[in-house]
């Protein structure tokens, strides 16, 4: 198993071949090859169109699998020659998504099997639970608004300046009456990385809202991706507390995310690009025309992709983000990229932010570096492709450079 492994991730195409009985629609080996090729990302080219694939009733097969009569074996070369790049990479997507959705443990086998009964006895699904929301959040309604998540770690001096640089910020979720047992909505959530808590003494500058300090019980950051309770709305501004941003930049940030609530827009780009002397994927933060990511450090993103992040992603993924106290801001764009296949989004021509007063970032050493080459390399194995997406696109108001 593991050398055919190793050559699948290696492959595009995966040919399997059915029963010789024609008679046998499925059998353990077929599934076995089929499982191990979506597994890796490669495409199953299947050889008979008598084959019963599994949940064939409301799974398109075709978007992620190429099915042909034996008869046309010896056309094979020409028709997986002539399949476009950009479908190959939709097919390998497809069905990493229907392996991930359906058929990667027995658990999600037997919801997909129950489901498939469901539909055949046209029992109604499940209901979905109502959540009540508090606050609008249709259209470009002002009134929206948005939970600031700061991770910190041993720097209150720091934490303090950049919570007093929101004071007078619109949009920051306000007190608001709520027929709950809470009073209030607490939109300042502070990350409290640091192995001691927050001391007695340690006073916050009053900015309208309710600071509210989580001290997990170990110093990861995946803390930053964790989905809070505390956080009631859908907009989430993950920043850290060296990021200096003006209140416009901010709340140009937060209109452009209500027009792309599914991708992450932010404000420093980064960008990935393959290593033909080394044979792998490197991380490169140089000023281009082109980007893959948005560093979660000061950008806009969907709660949902918090809890994709610390519940549905594969667990390898976090364990490397520990392994190397690194790398936390790219699992979360192989992330975003992978379930929509789309690019993020970047605002304003912000490249990176200075900080006055903070010591010397990790992020400028050349061992952070490295370790972001490891950790892209380590996820596309895990991912069992590249999904970051290029863009071209930078997002500026309309009153860019206008003169007033």
């Amino acid at each position: 198993e593991g050398d055919r492994l190793a050559v699948l991730s290696r492959s595009t195409f995966a040919l399997i071949l059915p029963a010789e009985d024609r008679n046998l629609l499925f059998t353990p080996l077929f599934s076995t090859r089929l499982i191990e090729a979506l597994q890796s990302g490669a495409i199953p080219v299947l050889l008979g169109t008598h084959t019963r694939l599994p949940f064939s009733e409301f799974i398109s097969w075709e978007k992620a699998a190429i099915i042909l009569p034996q008869a046309r074996v010896t056309e094979l070369p020409f028709l997986l020659s002539n399949i476009p790049h950009a479908e190959i990479i939709s097919m390998r997507r497809q069905g990493r998504f229907l392996y991930d959705t359906y058929l990667s443990t027995p658990p999600q086998v037997v919801e997909s099997t129950l489901a498939l009964l469901r539909t055949r006895l046209q029992i109604p699904a499940l209901p979905v639970e109502d959540v009540p929301r508090f606050e609008s959040l249709g259209g470009n309604s002002p009134w929206e608004q948005f939970t600031m998540v700061m991770l910190t770690y041993k720097r209150e001096e720091v934490l303090l300046q950049a919570v007093e640089r929101l004071i007078g910020l619109p949009h920051l979720n306000k007190f608001l009456p709520v027929l709950t047992s809470c009073n209030y909505f607490s939109q300042i959530i502070v990350v409290w990385n640091s192995p001691e808590p927050p001391g007695a003494e340690l006073r916050w500058p009053d900015v309208g809202v309710k600071v509210v300090v989580i001290h997990p019980e170990k110093n990861s950051l995946n803390n930053r991706f964790l989905p809070w309770s505390e956080i009631n709305t859908e907009a989430v501004l993950s920043i850290d507390d060296d990021a200096h941003l003006r209140h416009d930049e901010i709340l140009f940030g937060f209109r452009v995310w209500r027009e792309s609530r599914h991708r992450v827009v932010g404000f420093p780009g980064r960008f990935h690009a393959w290593d033909p002397r080394h044979g792998g994927w490197s991380y490169n933060s140089n000023h281009t025309c082109e980007l893959s990511m948005v560093l979660t450090g000061a950008a806009f993103l969907h709660k949902y992709y918090l809890y994709l992040y610390s519940n549905w992603m594969p667990p390898a993924v976090r364990a490397i983000v520990d392994q190397h106290m690194n790398c936390e801001d790219i699992a979360m764009n192989f992330l975003v990229s992978h379930v929509t296949r789309q690019s993020p989004v970047k605002v304003t021509s912000r490249w990176t932010f200075r900080c006055p007063g903070c010591p010397v970032a990790l992020s400028q050493s050349q061992e952070h570096f490295d370790e972001r080459h490891l950790c892209i390399n380590a996820f596309v194995k895990i991912f069992g492709y590249m999904p970051l997406v290029y863009t071209q696109l930078r997002v500026d108001s309309i009153l860019f450079k206008t003169r007033l």
